[in-house]
């Protein structure tokens, strides 16, 4: 958590995506065996820098079970809530990992390497992703796209999305990538 902070009090200004994928529920997410951060402390996290006045604002993707699901002690659509977020992307109910993971790259794959609008992507991965993308709710503003200039474009790899699950190992260098 101490990490997140620092990494977001010295980038967080100038971050066009901020990206968890991890196992969650309405209020916390599971960041490893023994790390958790609930959506509170997220909130104050989250409440650090100003935006500078050229970028657009930071999507914030949670890419966990139910993130999306309302709580009244506070939940991820307070926390995406602050100035400079422009909203968030998350899940309404329990998604199987595999699916998270595929879902979420090829959303990467939209946003960065084809610069489509975040409703854009998110409608073209409901229809492609049908039934379970309907899953992800998008909480932000729709015309929202990454910056095109300093924004990394995803190294080419392997596309896992296309394989069928456990037919192919990775080599040290598709991981590098």
């Amino acid at each position: 958590m101490k990490d997140l902070r620092l990494a977001w009090k010295g980038r967080g200004a100038t971050t066009g995506l901020l990206y968890f994928y991890c196992h969650a529920n309405a209020t916390k997410l599971a960041l490893s065996d023994v790390e958790q951060l609930e959506s509170s402390d997220l909130l104050v996290t989250l409440s650090g820098p100003p935006r500078e006045r050229s970028t657009s604002g930071c999507l914030l993707v949670i890419n966990g079970c139910s993130t999306a699901v309302g709580d009244p002690k506070g939940d991820f659509m307070v926390a995406a809530s602050q100035e400079g977020l422009c909203g968030f992307i998350g899940t309404e109910a329990d998604v199987p990992d595999i699916f998270a993971l595929r879902f979420s790259l090829a959303l990467l794959d939209l946003l960065f390497r084809e610069g489509l609008t975040v409703a854009a992507a998110m409608l073209r991965l409901y229809r492609s992703h049908f039934p379970l993308s309907l899953l992800y709710g998008l909480y932000a503003h729709p015309d929202f796209s990454m910056p095109k200039a300093g924004m990394p474009a995803p190294a080419g790899g392997p596309n896992l999305s296309l394989e069928p699950v456990g037919t192919r190992r990775l080599a040290v260098d598709d991981v590098a990538r």
